[in-house]
């Protein structure tokens, strides 16, 4: 089921998630969020990052878990994917 809900751009650029809507995805403060956008149809798309701790567990192995490691990998899967990103905006822009 796809809701609405109309918010209004400051003038530093910013803008509020209703509650509705961020008790609806659980969204918390300082969660990370992902902007896509389609200049030619004048649509954005955000999307929830789930935090790290959510993902922990969902590969099964052997090896000893590093929290550390764990989120430099991460960290660097977004920025690769957040470069793809940019790559796809450029190519359609």
């Amino acid at each position: 089921m796809t809701t609405s809900k109309i918010t209004y751009l400051t003038r530093k650029g910013q803008t509020t998630i209703p509650i509705e809507v961020r008790k609806a995805l659980g969204l918390r403060q300082g969660q990370a969020l992902d902007y896509s956008y389609d200049v030619k149809n004048g649509i954005i798309e955000i999307r929830a990052i789930p935090p790290l701790e959510s993902l922990r567990g969902v590969l099964k192995t052997n090896i000893k878990w590093d929290k550390k490691k764990e989120e430099e990998a991460m960290e660097k899967a977004m920025v690769e994917d957040y470069i793809k990103k940019l790559h796809r905006i450029d190519d359609h822009a």
